[in-house]
């Protein structure tokens, strides 16, 4: 077991790099995205050589190209997967996925059974979810919105390396080259994502001003109160 490494069967960036050095490692890339991905390739190999420089030893991942890549013969493998939002690819991985990221979606920081804040802005971000598909553990990182992929794709790997990646989280999201971080929890059928389409308007609204409305109903009750209170007491005075 490599050090700092948490045997747990949530999978999650606590386990990063350390559950990718286990097996024969795989990197799938989006021949398209290529030509961009050079710094985010390097950064990558240096995070899962950490462990290993000391002893001269070099931990290389096989690349291949997603349009060819067969998730049949990865039994003894795991993955990092960098691909463009609409790669063919990652059907393959939508029941496994925390977040159908090639949907527009809408993500919910929970504690303690309230929602903090959400994240609806995905500008200039990237995405990385690690999670278990059959006997392997995948990664895979692309980028969201409009963002430039080179910036997109880098800023969330490097978030990898930061103080939050010790977190017991499975879906990261950086921005603005990854001086903006936020890290997520999402087990399954936790209730933390909604996507467009899932809910009606109603409820979608409800969700987001939920406590300006409840402020608003709390402000009309005490209104409401002075005003019979009010009445109540000039009718006394008439009688």
């Amino acid at each position: 077991m490599f050090s700092g490494e948490k045997v747990n069967e949530f999978y999650n960036f606590f386990n990063y790099p350390g559950e990718f050095r286990k097996k024969a490692l795989r990197c799938i890339i989006t021949p398209t995205l290529m030509p961009y991905l050079a710094p985010s390739l390097g950064e990558l190999i240096y995070q899962l050589n950490t462990a290993t420089l000391a002893a001269n030893y070099l931990f290389i991942p096989e690349l291949v190209s997603s349009d060819k890549a067969n998730l049949n013969d990865m039994a003894n493998m795991n993955a990092i997967a960098l691909l463009h939002r609409n790669d063919p690819l990652i059907k393959n991985f939508e029941k496994n996925l925390p977040v159908q990221f090639n949907r527009d979606f809408q993500l919910y920081k929970d504690i303690s059974g309230e929602t903090s804040y959400s994240i609806n802005d995905f500008s200039n971000s990237g995405i990385a979810q690690i999670f278990r598909q059959g006997s392997s553990t995948f990664l895979l990182v692309s980028a969201l919105g409009d963002s430039s992929i080179s910036d997109a794709f880098e800023g969330v790997i490097k978030s990898f390396g930061s103080q939050y990646s010790a977190i017991e989280s499975n879906v990261c999201i950086a921005n603005s080259k990854g001086k903006s971080n936020f890290f997520f929890k999402l087990p399954d059928n936790a209730g933390l994502v909604t996507y467009r389409g899932d809910k009606n308007n109603m409820a979608m609204l409800w969700n987001k001003y939920k406590y300006f409305m409840l402020g608003g109903l709390a402000i009309l009750l005490v209104l409401g109160f002075f005003f019979i209170r009010k009445r109540v007491k000039k009718s006394q005075e008439i009688v």
